[in-house]
């Protein structure tokens, strides 16, 4: 039970799992009026609905997201809130079960009424919560996963997936690795349907650049052992690894290859602070490590730093990638909805789908063809780390239009409608 007055890291410490998080005020509203059908909780309030992870492989996550999803939400009350209404932020565990996290969309929508769904989910979770804002009319926003699948077969005209595609990531990271690094690569992916895209969209951009795959290997997502996986990059000798698990996975894996001692350099497909981290600072002493990404506080925009600095100030911390991930992509939605002509699901979906602007992180634009965000991406080297913090170095900035697939590429295999 979430009781008005205590901080958000007083209800998680009490609960283990911060079920509902109020971020701004409360309204006594019930309904907004706009007829359109979906959420909307009042006419005076503009509602925002997460699920995202706060157990499970991925809970290393949660305070960046969460963190960053609470100073948004004060940032757009500071500024005035959405269209003059005041905004209020309801948060839900998924528990990284598809099950759950469906429930909790369905209970954001009936119970709090939220004209809006943001998600940051795995694969099989976002794929459920994209159904239930699609079938209620609610606009939804996914945050983390890159999967093709969520534009190719399960898109719908409600939701948006603003996390680049697998094959977005592997085009902007394999030339660099083949150049960086040598032609023959070990490829080493979770074995589920995202893990899948990675490995084919990895391998397919490898031999592109001139290189050559030796071996691969697959383990189950939250996998702890992977001795048998060093054992064959030991026997392979690559020349780098393509490295696709991003939660515990990546300490396991991290932590073992280290004391096998492994030092040949990893191309993480995603690289998120926290877990990488958890592998301990000495193995960025002994391993390069790069991973094409989307954010990363050394962007250099005045907005991030200003968003880097008060981050820090708040937390005590850099903000990692699933921080500026889940500010900026929930940023642009909100400020698309700002700018309609009222918060009707429709009119905030044609608002959203023809949005372009500047977030955080500098330009970004919706794409309409298919729901999908745009924006330059970049190569990153793990520089240093401590006990507590990783330091990135941005080694190179990529254009959107050089590595993301165009409308034509896409709207050519998909199964579904965004229309």
């Amino acid at each position: 039970m979430v009781r008005e007055g205590l901080s958000r890291r007083d209800v998680l410490a009490a609960t283990g799992t911060g079920a509902v998080v109020g971020l701004a005020g409360c309204s006594s509203d019930s309904g907004n009026g706009n007829g359109n059908g979906g959420g909307g909780g009042g006419d005076d309030v503009f509602r925002v609905g997460l699920v995202a992870f706060q157990s499970g492989p991925y809970s290393a996550f949660a305070p960046d997201i969460q963190d960053a999803f609470e100073m948004l939400i004060d940032d757009w009350n500071d500024m005035g809130g959405v269209q003059g209404m005041e905004v209020e932020g309801f948060n839900r565990d998924s528990e990284a079960a598809p099950e759950t996290a469906i429930q909790r969309a369905q209970e954001l929508i009936d119970s709090e009424g939220v004209d809006m769904l943001a998600t940051f989910l795995s694969t099989d979770e976002d794929g459920g919560v994209m159904n239930v804002g699609g079938r209620n009319g609610v606009p939804t926003v996914t945050c983390a996963t890159g999967a093709r699948l969520l534009v190719d077969e399960q898109c719908n005209p409600y939701s948006f997936r603003a996390p680049t595609s697998t094959l977005t990531k592997a085009k902007a990271g394999a030339a660099g690795g083949v150049d960086l690094f040598g032609e023959e690569v070990f490829q080493l992916n979770p074995d589920y349907s995202w893990g899948h895209e990675i490995q084919e969209d990895w391998e397919r951009t490898i031999e592109e650049a001139g290189g050559t795959v030796v071996d691969q290997g697959w383990a189950e997502l939250g996998a702890s052992d992977f001795s048998t996986h060093v054992g064959a990059i030991q026997d392979a000798d690559p020349d780098w690894i393509q490295f696709g698990f991003a939660g515990s996975g990546a300490v396991a894996f991290m932590t073992e290859a280290q004391q096998t001692g492994i030092d040949i350099p990893q191309f993480h497909h995603v690289a998120y602070e926290p877990t990488i981290l958890g592998a301990g600072s000495s193995v960025f002493d002994e391993t390069r490590v790069y991973t094409p990404t989307e954010y990363t506080y050394d962007i250099d925009t005045e907005a991030n730093q200003d968003f880097v600095d008060r981050f820090e100030s708040e937390t005590g911390r850099l903000p990692g990638l699933a921080a500026g991930q889940a500010y900026r992509h929930i940023e642009a939605a909100l400020r698309a909805a700002d700018g309609a002509d009222g918060t009707g699901p429709d009119t905030l979906v044609s608002a959203i789908r023809e949005w372009s602007g500047e977030v955080i992180s500098g330009e970004y634009n919706m794409r309409s063809c298919d729901h999908q965000a745009s924006y330059p991406m970049y190569i990153a080297e793990v520089d240093s780390a401590d006990d507590d913090q990783i330091y990135w170095s941005v080694e190179e900035t990529i254009p959107a239009d050089e590595v993301l697939a165009s409308c034509d590429e896409v709207t050519g295999r998909m199964e579904c409608s965004v229309e």
